[in-house]
């Protein structure tokens, strides 16, 4: 990690994100599976008395959010590191032009899911059309087609907020004045954000873990951090960084949602991975994959498992099996999305082209 987290990294932290919210939203709460199932876990542990070793794990496996949370902070604070202008205000419009194009590919991930799913879910659930309704779920505004999507709406108010914290660390200003009346008027602004998107309500661990991320990244501090420690010594910090953040999470999760400790064990967490799992193994390359389609397989695997088609997803009956047969699906659909969705932004770059080249073509005329 001597030039931090790299893409390969992220992809797998990505992967083992959403290999644990498949299992933590299996398992979390059992009674929302609809049909029954053999617990395998429960019954190797049979021993333990009056604790579902099943759902401990799959409560720990909250932690997804809180690893979704930090990446989208360092990755963005890497982004926005690139733009390399020493305008401060030029940087932001830099910032925020990234931000949009990043909202709007999601926005438009959201209206290819809802296009497959709502005339099935709409199908099966009997449910009224209504555009306003679908159109609140691709902004962000309502998740209550699929109840999985309440991070939309956090993800949108945070992709607003770290453009403003950039500038809190942006040098580049002419007069002092001008730099103090600059970050004033930009602390305002981000905490008009917060209020705006409520993200403080019920989101606060989730912001101050993205904040921790951002940091992170902006300040370099996991290559601070390895350029001090020997390397022969980093895989056995990292050992015991790991084993302990994992016994706090599974002592400290006392229900489903519980999240409270992540933001005091993510950073270490997240640093033992990357230290830990070799980018050669094949075990590593293969979670690095499915991290690559993690944003599809969040956005459609509860349409399985609650809303369209719970029957299928237990089909297997055993918990392990059910679980495997999960990621599977959520899978091959993100590659079937993500080979429409391919083709999507080719017609759009097409468009694009065709559009400007007319604008061009008329400007000549003139």
């Amino acid at each position: 990690m001597e030039s931090g987290i790299t893409k390969n990294q992220s992809n797998f932290l990505y992967g083992i994100a959403i290999l644990f919210m498949l299992y933590h939203h299996l398992y979390c709460i059992p009674e929302r599976i609809q049909y029954e199932y053999f617990s395998l876990l429960d019954n190797i542990f049979f021993f333990i008395k009056n604790i579902s070793i099943e759902r401990k794990v799959a409560w720990f496996s909250k932690i997804c959010v809180a690893i979704f949370a930090f990446l989208t902070g360092y990755g963005t604070a890497k982004t926005l590191k690139s733009n390399v202008d020493h305008n401060p205000f030029l940087n932001l419009l830099l910032s925020y032009k990234n931000i949009i194009i990043r909202i709007l590919k999601l926005m438009l991930k959201l209206s290819l899911v809802l296009a497959v799913f709502l005339p099935l879910y709409y199908l099966f659930k009997n449910k009224t059309f209504s555009l306003d309704l679908i159109l609140n779920h691709i902004l962000g505004k309502s998740s209550s087609i699929n109840g999985e999507w309440w991070y939309v709406k956090f993800y949108f108010g945070i992709c607003f907020i770290l453009p403003l914290i950039n500038t809190l660390f942006t040098k580049g200003y002419k007069h002092l004045y001008s730099h103090i009346i600059f970050k004033i008027i930009t602390i305002f602004i981000i905490e008009y954000i917060v209020r705006h998107y409520r993200l403080l309500n019920g989101y606060d661990v989730y912001l101050i873990i993205v904040i921790e991320g951002f940091i992170i990244a902006r300040l370099n501090i996991f290559e601070f951090i390895n350029k001090y420690i020997d390397i022969k010594y980093q895989k056995l910090i990292s050992i015991f960084l790991l084993i302990g953040t994992i016994i706090l999470r599974i002592i400290y999760a006392s229900e489903a949602g519980y999240s409270l400790i992540d933001k005091f064990i993510i950073v270490p967490f997240i640093y033992s991975l990357c230290i830990l799992f070799n980018n050669d193994s094949k075990v590593f390359k293969l979670i690095a994959h499915i991290g690559t389609h993690s944003t599809f397989m969040w956005l459609t695997h509860t349409f399985y498992m609650y809303y369209i088609f719970p029957r299928l997803s237990t089909i297997l009956y055993v918990s392990t099996l059910i679980y495997i047969q999960s990621i599977i699906m959520a899978l091959v659909t993100s590659y079937l999305l993500s080979f429409i969705f391919k083709y999507i932004l080719k017609l759009i770059d097409y468009l694009s082209l065709l559009i400007s080249k007319i604008f061009t073509i008329d400007k000549s005329l003139t």
